[in-house]
């Protein structure tokens, strides 16, 4: 199969223009087939077609006849004439002496978009076409096949598209094939070029042969105003197309492809490099990677992990298909490394015309190798931080048809990332002339859901207005409630956030030592941003001001053992005997509290099941941020007794040294001991040995220094028994009355913040 992928040029080249009238009727046959195939080969395709009738008219019934008049209503992309025309020819050639005609009708088919009916032609192909590549066609018939199916489940374009083709004054009535955009308002861009429609070999020498353009708008920023030959002394090449203009992103370098086209082949493709001071271009050279034995094309520079690299299609040796997507790094000298393959998206069919936009790591391509609504689609992959690309994606309807496109590039100014351009014959294109479908021009290409939303915020105070340095701004999705940035500025008070389209932000401000006073919202949904800026048409940001309060006091609660915040704790703030203010934080643990900064608090804190804290706050520290931690009370292990006896056993007096210890360590702490004994004996004996038991130990703490307002004594008796004093037969059980005859210890200030005696430093 000849590839009719041919990149830069695709097969225009190989048909272009308008036509002489033909003659010739008197002429032998085999002087008309020459004729015929003398016009192809030096292009002047509408002829060719001419011919290629008239020798058909003599023989009808030819295949070759038949199949050259399919063939070339095919170059021309006339492709309701080139399907007829296949059509009639498989039902002539019985013999399957044209074995590719089954591919171009199925392609014809295809191209047309009549997809339900180019399966079975594709099908059909496969079970007829014996060549020496059939593995490889039968495998792209299957990707034909698999692109037919998935566009007939695709009935919108993923996103909203605006998509527009060029004025004239750009898309010339033959054929424009890349354009690398410089912002908004400039384009450089290569065309062949012509004010009228000729024969190619009587053209002009410089209308022979694809050249670079540049284009600028007007002021206006609407019309393209002129186009002229972009650095033409430098770039001239006598017998060669220069097309795919591309610089590198400080546009201190310039790379193009410079090719010949044989018939209707691309040949001695090669990319070259020059420099560029942003008017002229340096003499340019032949990179060291290109070869005579295979073609280089579509140079496009991008940046991986830092290093700048030049993609670019190739067939040379290693690849996996027809022409593959490379890439090499650039040396500083402007020279490139030995290219490696992109193997995780190369096909066994021609992939080309890569873009790499650094803002998102994301590579764009064409290919027909992939699944596809077309001939040739656009595809996308995006890279990730350990260098992995991720599944290949078409592009989907907008920016595919069931024709070609190829040559996607978006503006690479700034953040302006949601304006482009493609490259297509899709209808509409402006030199339309044998059909819809015959030229390739110039579309450009708004994505108004890609555009950068951006807020800034401030801070000020509250109350004066002045800016808040320092402060922390969360912006919280109103939806989910989600915080989805944060930042803390220490230096300035200008906060940059890139918003979602689409969404409801909270913006709230904080600080340390002060309290919100008003948050703000900002709305991304396309009303709100089409009241503010008119148009969704490119990268859009304002501003919002938040405020804050200057917070009296500023308290933190944690966890004293391990230092962690603590959440659910009750904070009381103390002005002399009289409470002023109480919070508690069911979710967090930072309090503020409005209040008069030259006055002296006391702050405590409490949670039940820790033993609290507390601290008095001087007037000249009432802006700092003060910490409280409370403890878990410590577990007391009760003291076990002898029968009928008070007195402190050797292992009891461990125990209560212990205690000592803790309740030294917690002077607020407020113990009640509780005296019992086993069921053994009456009622008011047991009562009065539980006391005597709650003494001893009271006692052996006050030796230990413990003061006796501290401790308090109660007896219980042989009531609220830990364990049975009889087992179920009613036979003594001398285990459950000795763990009876204890002494407990219960913590009944301490625990919950009630805290009288203040704690020393």
């Amino acid at each position: 199969m000849k590839n009719y992928f041919l990149s830069a040029l695709l097969v225009l080249l190989a048909m272009p223009f308008v036509w002489g009238q033909p003659v010739g009727n008197n002429q032998p046959t085999e002087k008309l087939e020459e004729i015929a195939s003398s016009n192809l080969e030096r292009y002047d395709t509408w002829n060719a077609l001419d011919y290629f009738k008239q020798v058909r008219e003599r023989k009808p019934n030819d295949v070759k006849a038949n199949y050259d008049v399919a063939y070339t209503y095919f170059l021309l992309r006339d492709y309701s004439s080139a399907e007829k025309e296949f059509q009639q020819l498989i039902e002539l050639d019985k013999e399957n002496f044209m074995p590719m005609a089954g591919w171009y009708y199925a392609q014809s088919l295809k191209l047309a978009g009549k997809y339900s009916d180019c399966i079975p032609a594709f099908e059909s192909f496969k079970s007829k076409y014996n060549g020496e590549d059939a593995d490889r066609m039968k495998t792209l018939a299957d990707v034909e096949i698999a692109g037919a199916k998935w566009a007939q489940t695709m009935t919108s374009p993923k996103e909203e598209l605006i998509i527009k083709p060029l004025d004239k004054t750009v898309n010339s009535p033959l054929m424009e094939n890349y354009a690398y955009p410089i912002g908004r308002n400039k384009l450089v861009f290569s065309a062949l070029r012509g004010d009228s429609i000729i024969v190619l070999e009587d053209a002009e020498e410089e209308a022979k042969f694809a050249r670079i353009f540049v284009a600028e708008k007007a002021e206006d920023g609407e019309k393209w105003e002129k186009v002229e030959p972009f650095s033409a002394s430098t770039l001239a090449a006598e017998g060669f197309h220069v097309v795919n203009p591309t610089f590198n992103q400080d546009m201190s370098r310039f790379f193009f492809s410079k090719a010949q086209l044989v018939g209707n082949l691309l040949e001695n493709s090669k990319i070259y490099g020059a420099g560029y001071d942003g008017t002229n271009v340096t003499e340019p050279t032949a990179l060291d990677f290109n070869d005579g034995e295979y073609s280089c094309k579509n140079p496009a520079v991008g940046m991986l992990d830092g290093q700048e690299v030049l993609f670019f299609a190739s067939n040379m040796p290693g690849g996996k298909g027809g022409f593959d997507i490379w890439y090499a790094e650039i040396n500083a000298d402007g020279t490139t490394r030995t290219p490696l393959n992109l193997e995780a998206v190369n096909t066994v069919g021609d992939e080309s015309h890569p873009f790499f936009d650094e803002r998102d790591n994301r590579l764009y391509f064409a290919s027909n190798g992939h699944p596809g609504m077309g001939g040739i689609d656009l595809f996308q992959t995006e890279r990730n931080e350990a260098g992995a690309w991720s599944a290949v994606e078409n592009m989907g309807p907008g920016f595919n048809t069931s024709v070609d496109e190829f040559g996607f590039i978006v503006t690479r100014e700034g953040r302006d990332d949601c304006f482009g351009y493609l490259i297509s014959n899709r209808e509409g294109s402006s030199g339309a002339v044998q059909s819809q479908t015959s030229t390739d021009d110039i579309f450009s290409i708004l994505m108004p859901e890609r555009c950068d939303v951006d807020l800034i915020v401030k801070v000020t105070d509250d109350k004066t207005g002045e800016e808040v340095v320092g402060a922390t701004v969360k912006i919280v999705d109103k939806e989910t409630g989600e915080v989805v940035a944060e930042q803390t500025n220490t230096e300035n008070n200008k906060f940059v956030f890139p918003l979602e389209q689409g969404k409801e932000y909270e913006v709230v401000a904080s600080k340390e030592g002060w309290e919100t006073g008003s948050s703000t919202s900002a709305d991304t949904r396309r009303p709100a941003l089409e009241n503010r800026f008119g148009s969704v048409s490119g990268p859009m940001e304002w501003e919002e001001t938040t405020t804050l309060k200057e917070a009296g006091l500023m308290v933190q609660t944690f966890d004293r053992n391990s230092k962690a915040p603590l959440n659910g704790v009750t904070v009381m703030v103390y002005d002399g005997d009289k409470l002023v203010d109480e919070k508690t934080m069911t979710d967090g643990n930072q309090f503020s509290f409005i209040l008069d900064n030259n006055k002296e608090y006391k702050i405590k804190a409490r949670l039940e099941g820790y033993i609290g804290d507390f601290k008095t706050v001087k007037a000249t520290e009432a802006k700092e941020m003060h910490k409280l931690y409370l403890a878990p009370p410590p577990l007391f292990v009760n003291v076990l007794f002898d029968f009928n006896k008070s007195n402190i056993r050797t292992g009891a007096a461990d125990t209560l040294d212990r205690i000592a210890e803790v309740m030294t360590d917690y002077p607020e702490m407020v113990v009640e001991v509780r005296g019992f004994t086993d069921a053994i004996g009456s009622d008011s004996y047991n009562d009065r040995l539980s006391k005597r038991r709650s003494k001893a130990a009271i006692d052996y703490l006050v030796e230990k220094g413990i003061a006796a307002e501290r401790l308090i004594a109660k007896g219980f008796g042989e009531a609220e028994p830990v364990a049975p004093n009889e087992n179920e037969d009613g036979s003594d059980n001398p285990e459950g009355r000795q763990l009876n005859r204890r002494v407990e210890f219960k913590i009944i200030e301490g625990n919950v913040g009630a805290v009288e005696t203040e704690k020393k430093n």
